[in-house]
């Protein structure tokens, strides 16, 4: 829920809702996680990259200039789908170049 305004809830507390202003107005236990299943999808998938620890990201990005595929890279790392498309769509230096170095 985006512009809402604050009233003291205890939910709130998220860095990455004060970072994007999503801010649930009720207290209530209900709406705790509400805003993650609504968030916008680039959103989500800049949240995903943020939980993933700097290492695990250039393991992935080592296995994918490996030769591995992105499924088989993400499963081995163990990372999400939306994390993995994330690093690899930072990743991305032009069509033709993928970065060896994790963001």
């Amino acid at each position: 829920m985006i512009g809402k305004v604050n009233n003291g809830c205890k939910y709130n507390d998220d860095d990455f809702a004060r970072k994007h202003k999503i801010v649930l107005c009720d207290a209530s236990p209900e709406y705790k996680g509400y805003w993650l299943k609504h968030l916008p999808y680039k959103l989500t998938l800049e949240r995903e990259h943020d939980l993933i620890p700097k290492e695990t990201r250039q393991k992935y990005l080592d296995l994918i200039n490996n030769g591995k595929s992105i499924g088989e890279a993400r499963d081995a790392v163990g990372i999400s789908f939306e994390g993995a498309l994330e690093i690899t769509n930072r990743a991305i230096g032009n069509y033709l170049y993928l970065k060896k170095e994790a963001v």
